[in-house]
């Protein structure tokens, strides 16, 4: 009796030590080609792993703690596996994802007299619950490293904590006498946020991002806005090659009085809907880390938040990554015939080169589709897909005939294995393919012409038919930061590119 019950437990054992191993070899099997490759694990690299233990988390609870996953663990487990390699592998680990420290937020609410009507008794609200709902995707409201300041003439720490914010419902009423509301002093708020912001700290600024000083009667607006632009160009200055910044454009009613450029302390009432800001900066592995941080997706999903219109995102020039693309062997707008060259692929199997060119019979032109992965782009979508926003440098005069977003129908059994990590399809296309080149494609950074579109150079009439959707001054503003990162160089986001061989 005895023996049998020692050779059950024997078996199950076994059978337990054989499911664990299967599991282990599995997670191996996805870790192995990561750092075969190049001994590092990058951004595209890390999010491949959490997305595998995410849809096979049964398997892999070792890697989870309060069912999120343990990035220190994975890591040790990544940096053992790679030390009992033959040769031994010394891993690195070059993404923001891999900390398990979690961010904290420096919160700023500009309370100035034109920022005091948008949660007026009124409202519809739009206003204090974009902020609400901001606040709440963020993770860890408790934490008591999350600070808040009230800014107008200075930064003035807020009177009571996070929590008692978001539940307050007169934001505005609660901060009362805090500070001088006729004007706002952004060189002290931006060197604020700038300089006091600390590592796995996001800092966000709620404003109508409309310049002022404190004596403006009978000052020229252009000289105002010189002023702002150099103000911003010399403040970023110094960070440009740590910091990133968001400018998030919304929109909410209005009710109470405004104050135009020329008249700090007598203001017009107004209803109606104006534009106010978020501003959000942090470290570029901040920035980085909130889209593409499990955590805080749903916080970094700007544009579900009532009354979202734009974005823009101001980081160190040609920092945007590109994690995949793919040259399509097989796909119904290609024109022409082509063959991957024979040393045209990458350890992933992505075909980076081509050869044996030859022209479409019909119309005697060549083109070919692209797949690649733009989703790691701040950018809005309507920028990635717009043509004229691409540099292209070749010889044979090649030229983007369309950006598209990939959907299920480009997917087919021939091309999805080099579909499956693409967000968009590339087609580009020439007259004719005279000799072998090189084609860099560039997505080039351009100042946004919803920035422009957005600003105004006199506020004085409220009945404007542009009032509703325009902030005095704010182009200029903005203007200074986009010369701050960029004046020196061509700005642009990223670029990749493709071999034409004979």
């Amino acid at each position: 009796m005895k023996s049998n019950t020692m050779r059950k437990g024997s078996v199950l054992v076994l059978f337990l030590l054989t499911i664990l191993t299967s599991c282990q070899n599995k997670i191996d099997k996805e870790i192995k080609p990561l750092i075969e490759k190049d001994s590092e694990i990058d951004t595209r690299d890390w999010e491949s792993l959490t997305v595998y233990l995410e849809n096979n988390k049964a398997s892999n609870r070792s890697f989870f703690k309060d069912d999120l996953i343990d990035a220190d663990k994975v890591q040790s487990y990544i940096s053992s596996m790679g030390s009992k390699m033959r040769p031994p592998l010394e891993v690195r680990f070059s993404t923001s994802q891999v900390s398990s420290e979690a961010l904290s937020v420096r919160f700023y609410l500009e309370r100035s007299g034109s920022m005091v009507p948008y949660d007026a008794p009124q409202c519809t609200g739009i206003f204090k619950s974009a902020i609400v709902d901001l606040l709440n995707h963020f993770p860890n409201g408790d934490n008591p490293q999350n600070l808040i300041y009230i800014v107008n003439n200075a930064v003035y720490p807020y009177p009571t904590n996070f929590t008692s914010f978001i539940k307050d419902k007169n934001i505005f009423q609660t901060t009362r006498g805090i500070g001088d509301p006729q004007y706002t002093d952004f060189a002290a708020i931006f060197d604020s946020i700038l300089a006091n912001s600390r590592n796995n700290q996001l800092s966000i600024l709620v404003s109508d991002m409309i310049y002022s000083t404190k004596d403006m009667k009978n000052v020229n607006p252009q000289k105002t806005f010189n002023e702002a632009k150099g103000l911003t160009s010399a403040i970023f200055k110094p960070y440009i090659l740590e910091k990133s910044a968001l400018i998030i454009r919304m929109d909410a009613d209005f009710h109470g009085n405004y104050y135009s450029y020329d008249s700090p302390s007598g203001g017009k009432h107004y209803s109606g809907n104006r534009p106010y800001y978020f501003f959000v900066v942090g470290d570029n592995n901040v920035i980085e880390r909130i889209y593409s941080d499990a955590a805080y997706r749903s916080f970094s999903k700007f544009e579900t938040l009532k009354g979202f219109e734009h974005l823009y995102c101001f980081a160190p020039n040609g920092s945007g990554t590109i994690s995949y693309y793919s040259i399509l062997p097989s796909y119904t707008s290609n024109r022409g015939t082509f063959k991957p060259a024979r040393d045209g692929r990458d350890v992933q199997n992505q075909i980076r080169a081509i050869s044996d060119i030859v022209a479409d019979r019909a119309s005697e032109k060549f083109q070919f589709a692209v797949a690649i992965d733009l989703s790691k782009i701040i950018v809005e979508e309507a920028y990635k897909t717009n043509p004229d926003n691409y540099k292209i440098q070749s010889l044979d005069n090649f030229t983007i005939e369309s950006i598209t977003a990939v959907s299920s129908a480009d997917i087919t059994p021939n091309n999805k294995r080099y579909m499956d990590k693409a967000s968009h399809i590339m087609l580009l296309k020439t007259d004719k393919v005279k000799q072998e080149q090189k084609i860099t494609v560039s997505l080039l950074n351009k100042f946004p012409e919803w920035i422009v579109q957005s600003s105004s150079d006199d506020d004085r009439n409220t009945s404007a038919p542009d009032f509703a959707t325009t902030t005095f001054g704010f182009q200029y503003l903005m203007q200074g930061i986009y010369d701050a990162y960029y004046s020196s160089n061509e700005a642009y986001y990223t670029n990749f590119e493709i071999t034409l061989k004979h």
